[in-house]
């Protein structure tokens, strides 16, 4: 090794940062949260089987990211006439309440429990997302795009 490479690693050895620290943890969540953040994935799991069965105008399901968590919305389904956004609750008494808070929005709100079967949790999120659906069909116009809809 010639000299100069040798101080190069030296000057290189100095230089070099202490590990990064790891970011922040997210605040823990209380019961209710997790309950709820728990329906959603389920949620999408049950989309993931091989053998489920979707209506022909179903593309894809997905978590919202935590900003549009924030906004209200827990899960978007991309159809073939737009997005539909759906929100999960745990309960008739919250999903009216949250109907009633965001009434004029196209948001599908549907009540899921952890002890339902996978079929009925896939059905009554096709159900919710299909009464949005139809009502576009009705009125001839399409919805967002999922990419629209992130940019707003």
């Amino acid at each position: 090794m010639s000299l100069s490479y040798q101080r190069h690693r030296r000057r290189m050895r100095k230089r070099r940062l202490a590990p990064a620290a790891p970011p922040p943890a997210a605040p823990p969540l209380d019961p209710q949260h997790r309950y709820g953040f728990a329906l959603e994935r389920r949620a999408v799991y049950v989309f993931s089987h091989v053998g489920a069965t979707v209506p022909k105008w179903w593309r894809s399901i997905r978590q919202s990211t935590h900003a549009e968590d924030r906004a209200g919305v827990d899960l978007w389904v991309e159809t073939d006439r737009g997005t539909v956004a759906v929100q999960v609750k745990a309960s008739a008494a919250l999903a009216a309440a949250f109907r009633a808070e965001h009434a004029g929005e196209e948001i599908a709100v549907v009540v899921l429990h952890v002890d339902m079967p996978d079929d009925e949790v896939r059905q009554r999120v096709v159900w919710a997302a299909e009464s949005v659906w139809m009502v576009r069909l009705r009125e001839g116009r399409r919805g967002p795009k999922a990419t629209e809809r992130r940019a707003a």
